[in-house]
């Protein structure tokens, strides 16, 4: 039951009742709408444009570690450096990007006066993408920390193994 009575306020009432209904138009319903998912859409863009790391920035900055903190080692120890680093991109612990774990503050001592120029060569570029692949001998290797042998760190952290003039961890 319906009726077109016109409250104190000047609307339109749904019922007899005289309550008002606010008056929405279609145009306004429209705007509400659109805005709201014009802003869902930017931000879930925003958010897994932000999430996405290629292929050639994970080679990029692992072969920098490599070349950084590995470069006169044997290549297992190289590989055993690379897959630190991407083990730590696996754990909750750390940044789920490569490029994020290297550049971490305070993770690797070389990022600390890095310069921005890009000095990895193609060795440890090659070897980086052996790493990223997971196609070699140390895959199922699990450290997430290492430290050259000529420093005593005082951490307590499960030792793993040395390799070449690293010590990794657990």
């Amino acid at each position: 039951m319906k009726c077109n009575q016109t409250c104190n306020q000047g609307r339109t009432c749904k019922g007899c009742e005289g309550t008002p209904q606010p008056h929405w138009s279609w145009m306004t319903t429209w705007i509400v709408v659109a805005s709201w998912a014009f802003l869902m859409c930017w931000v879930l863009i925003g958010t897994a444009h932000a999430k996405v790391e290629t292929y050639q920035q994970k080679v990029r900055c692992l072969s920098e570690v490599v070349y950084h903190e590995a470069r006169g080692e044997t290549y297992r120890g190289q590989l055993a450096v690379a897959q630190t680093v991407l083990n730590r991109a696996k754990s909750s612990r750390f940044p789920n990007h490569v490029c994020t774990v290297v550049f971490q503050k305070g993770q690797f001592s070389w990022t600390k006066n890095w310069n921005k120029t890009w000095n990895a060569d193609h060795h440890s570029r090659q070897v980086a993408r052996v790493a990223l692949m997971g196609t070699h001998s140390l895959k199922d290797f699990k450290a997430l920390y290492f430290h050259s042998t000529s420093i005593q760190p005082n951490w307590n952290r499960k030792r793993l193994a040395t390799i070449g003039n690293h010590v990794f961890y657990l």
